[in-house]
């Protein structure tokens, strides 16, 4: 009978310690906060080449260059 007290209460107390819980919080706040970097930069290329695409064919229409053959006035 005393054996299973002993137990019960060894049981009992390290499932209501708190002592490190501040440690593993931080841990995964850190865990989440690396997998959201990871996911950012997995998806960085793709948004970047299209911000690039972007202006890159707002910006070709924007300079017409002039025929060296024709007259001096250019449009």
């Amino acid at each position: 009978m005393l054996a299973h007290t002993k137990q019960r209460n060894l049981v009992s107390n390290w499932l209501f310690d708190e002592s490190g819980s501040d440690l593993v919080e931080y841990a995964m706040l850190a865990a989440t906060v690396g997998i959201m970097a990871a996911a950012a930069l997995a998806l960085m290329p793709g948004i970047l080449k299209a911000v690039y695409q972007s202006w890159d064919a707002g910006t070709q229409v924007i300079w017409d260059p002039c025929d060296p053959g024709a007259s001096s006035t250019c449009h």
